[in-house]
This record gives C-alpha cells, structure tokens and sequence, in this order.
C-alpha cells in the first residue's frame, strides 16, 4: 500500500457507553448518596485514544466490539462523527455493548465500574494481517492478553511500530512479561509500573523492565507529571500543568495519543511528554472521557503557553517509588 494512503495508527481497544455521576463525596457502607449530575459519553479506552488521535488531525481506525442493542449503534455513530473509522467494530449478536458506571468526586478522582459485554468478543483471528498493514502503527490499549500476544508478534513480524497500554485489568490478571519485548512504547501509571517492575526507586524499576526486554517506557504520574525511560539514556521528565482536574475520565488515553502524534510528527523529544501532559490536562477541565480536548494541535499548543507547571515533578531516584 501506498505509504500516504495508510492510515496514522489502528488502535485495538474498548468502545463503551460511559454514564458518568458526580457526588459531593463517596459513600461508606450502607450510606446512600445523591448524585448531583448524571451524564453518558462516548467512551473505552481504545475508542479515548483514538477520538483524541483524530482531533490532533491522524487517520484512525479502530478495532473494537459492540453488541446488536441500540447502544452499540449509537456507539458507532459517534465514532464516525469523531472523525475515526468505524469500519473495524465487530457486531456481536446477541450482546450487550460495553459499559462503564463512573462516579466523580470534586476533586475529578473517579471510581469506575466496568462490564466488557461486547468487547470480550474481539479475537485475535478478526485481525488479519492485511488489516495491520494497513497503518504505520498498531496501538493496543487494555487488551485481552491472548489478543495482545497474538495481534503483537504478527505486527513484530510485519516490521510495524507498536505500542502498548496494558492497563490495571490485565496487569493484575495476568503475568505480561512475554508482551514486553513485542512493543516499541509501553505506556504505565504508577501503580501499574511498581506492579510489573522492581527496585528501589523508579530508575531501578524501569532498569529491570529493560533487561526483561522493554524498550521505552512511559510513566503518568498525574500530578508529579511524566517520565521517559529508554535503554542506556538518562531518563526524560516533565512536570504537570496547574489545573483544577474537574473529572480526569480519559485523561491517560489522551496523554498516550498526543505523545504518540510528538512521537510520529517528529516533534523534538524534549517535547513529548510536555505535548501530552497538556492534552491530559485539558481533558480533567470537564466531564467526559474526550469532551475536554479540542479540535487540533494549536490549541493544545496554546493551553501549554497559557497555563503554569507545578512546582514539583516525578522524583526518580531512591526513596519514592
């Protein structure tokens, strides 16, 4: 295929309904508490990423799964009308689409509650190899770990770049340690990052990670910012932005698709993990997984002149992690 008709990146993910609460503060047990808001969005990991990728002006495609309820017709419409091709989202008769219950607390921290219906039905054989060839990146984002190690070593085998977003689910689940060497990008929080690695502080860990065979390794740290670990290099840091996080749904899916676009438009490297920190920021500004991000690089740009860095950042040496 033509390298300009190809498309950016085809992402493998979550497509869900995310109805989202708000409350004045959690419950304890037995305590009933009003919701103040309650609102649906767009929403899956894989579906985040890929919307945001689409904003930032990328040709996306989506692999996913939705049931045959009219939730998962509604689900695809929005797709298309983001801008990120539905043409890949397998419908599973007789399944219900995915959904998430969220509840959002003042401070934008959220509790999530997730039932996968549909999506537990994307295999690795829907994925042909023609399919993966069609892009210049395959990005999985919180796969099943059968689909992963499949869908990976055929993408290793076709010499396309990867990347990868375990997420919580399957760090917790499974041992991943033979998916590391398949992706060129892994993308952590920190408590997934202290769950798969080990060492005294995050140097250390991301150390142990590469001589498990990783190679880069991305760390969101939400308010110590973000971190760059790469064999033999010093690491990269970058400090977050000064906001009041409003609901921070989503947020680490429009972090891993800004820094994927630096990564792929070339951007200077010392501008990476700023370039993300700022669309992850932008998108704890409001309710919704991608209500946040705006349409196109410039006003991410501008955000990041406008708006301070704290003061602090993630500590990477001995005694924090």
């Amino acid at each position: 295929m033509n390298e300009k008709n190809l498309l950016d990146i085809l992402i493998i993910g979550n497509l869900n309904c995310d109805m989202l609460g708000r409350v004045t503060h959690m419950p304890e047990a037995d305590e009933e508490v009003a919701l103040e808001t309650l609102e649906n969005f767009l929403g899956g990991s894989g579906a985040n990423l890929a919307v945001v990728a689409a904003r930032l002006g990328m040709r996306v495609a989506l692999f996913s799964a939705v049931g045959d309820d009219k939730q998962g017709v509604s689900l695809v419409k929005m797709l298309d009308e983001q801008g990120v091709s539905s043409e890949h989202v397998k419908r599973v008769p007789g399944k219900r689409s995915g959904m998430v219950f969220g509840v959002v607390e003042p401070d934008g921290e959220r509790r999530l509650f997730s039932y996968r219906g549909a999506n537990s039905e994307l295999k690795a054989e829907d994925i042909t190899d023609e399919e993966l060839s069609t892009a210049k990146r395959i990005h999985l984002s919180s796969p099943a770990y059968d689909l992963a190690l499949d869908v990976l070593k055929r993408a290793r085998a076709l010499g396309l770049a990867t990347s990868m977003d375990p997420g919580s689910a399957l760090i917790n689940a499974q041992d991943i340690n033979e998916l590391l060497p398949l992706s060129d990008i892994l993308f952590v929080n920190e408590v997934e990052f202290k769950k798969l690695s080990q060492g005294e502080d995050y140097q250390k860990r991301a150390e142990d990670l590469h001589n498990r065979g990783t190679d880069w390794i991305v760390l969101k740290h939400q308010e110590q910012g973000s971190a760059l670990f790469r064999p033999g290099q010093l690491p990269l840091t970058q400090n977050a932005f000064e906001i009041q996080a409003v609901d921070t749904t989503g947020s680490g899916d429009a972090f891993d698709a800004a820094l994927l676009y630096a990564v792929m438009q070339s951007y200077e490297m010392s501008e990476w993990l700023k370039l993300a920190n700022a669309a992850g920021a932008m998108n704890a500004l409001l309710p919704g997984a991608v209500t946040g991000v705006p349409e196109g690089i410039g006003a991410i740009e501008a955000f990041m002149r406008r708006t301070s860095l704290r003061g602090e950042g993630i500590l990477l040496y001995q005694g924090e992690a």
